[in-house]
């Protein structure tokens, strides 16, 4: 009740698009599906968890440089692509290409957005907001995965990534419009 209006607008939209932000399972189930092997397909996710290792200073940086939220959406922008993207046949240079822009995409938000919700609270607020907004898209990325596993099950693995890159695409616009910085 006592938080900050953009605390609540920021934490919002990140908790709207947790729900659409599914376990990265369904990354490797679809490119084992687009033709990957077992071995290619965890290689790839291996390879993401790398590029976001080297990718999170720098984007780090980018932020302090020009903006929390412009760096944030940026990289919503490229969780977009990337499910775009896994809807396309293509080898394993492609699907290696994709998981990569992924890694920048989680180095332009994990970090990013606590730094952001910090600056939204008072300095002794800001490991409660944390918490609290985490805990949220914790819950919201379980629900995620229920939904996107049935919406596979029901319509296919390309509705469900074509749903959350558009899904991705609306978060970005709410953060742009709807949240200062």
């Amino acid at each position: 009740k006592t938080a900050p209006h953009n605390y609540k607008m920021l934490a919002g939209g990140m908790v709207g698009f947790a729900l659409i932000n599914s376990s990265d399972v369904f990354l490797i189930l679809m490119m084992k599906e687009r033709g990957l092997s077992d071995q290619d397909a965890l290689l790839a996710y291996v390879f993401y968890n790398c590029v976001f290792a080297v990718a999170a200073f720098p984007a780090g940086a980018l932020a302090d440089k020009f903006g929390l939220k412009r760096t944030f959406i940026a990289g919503l922008v490229l969780f977009a692509c990337v499910y775009g993207g896994m809807t396309y046949e293509g080898d394993r240079i492609w699907f290696f290409g994709l998981l990569s822009l992924y890694g920048i995409y989680a180095a332009a938000t994990e970090g990013i957005g606590k730094a952001w919700i910090t600056r939204t609270v008072e300095r002794q607020d800001a490991g409660t907001a944390v918490g609290a907004a985490a805990s949220l898209q914790s819950l919201g990325a379980i629900a995620a995965s229920i939904m996107a596993g049935t919406v596979w099950q029901m319509l296919g693995a390309p509705a469900l990534f074509l749903f959350t890159c558009a899904g991705a695409l609306l978060a970005a616009v709410y953060f742009l419009w709807q949240v200062e910085e």
